[in-house]
């Protein structure tokens, strides 16, 4: 089973953040020809952040843990194109990552 952890800003409230993490969910449960139910998402919230001294808003950050996978790429990239959807941020501000356990 894919342990999903996500590290991002709060969103408008609990109802809007079960809904991004049912999405992402189902976007690397679909890369990985798994049921939904079958990938474990979690949310920390991202409170602030700085790029070396300066401040900037949180990037979302997407550590995927589980088994080596033929499509682990796959994943990777649904899963930073659904937080970049969810987060409204350029893909190239989400920070994504497998790693195997």
């Amino acid at each position: 089973m894919p342990v999903v952890v996500v590290t991002a800003t709060a969103l408008a409230g609990p109802a809007e953040e079960v809904e991004a993490l049912a999405a992402l969910a189902t976007a690397v449960s679909t890369a990985l020809t798994l049921p939904a139910s079958a990938v474990h998402v979690t949310l920390v919230h991202a409170v602030r952040s700085v790029l070396g001294t300066t401040p900037v808003p949180p990037w979302p950050v997407i550590l995927l843990y589980g088994s080596p996978r033929p499509a682990a790429e796959d994943a990777l990239h649904a899963a930073k194109a659904c937080a970049a959807s969810i987060w409204s941020c350029p893909p190239d501000e989400v920070w994504v990552q497998w790693l195997t356990t």
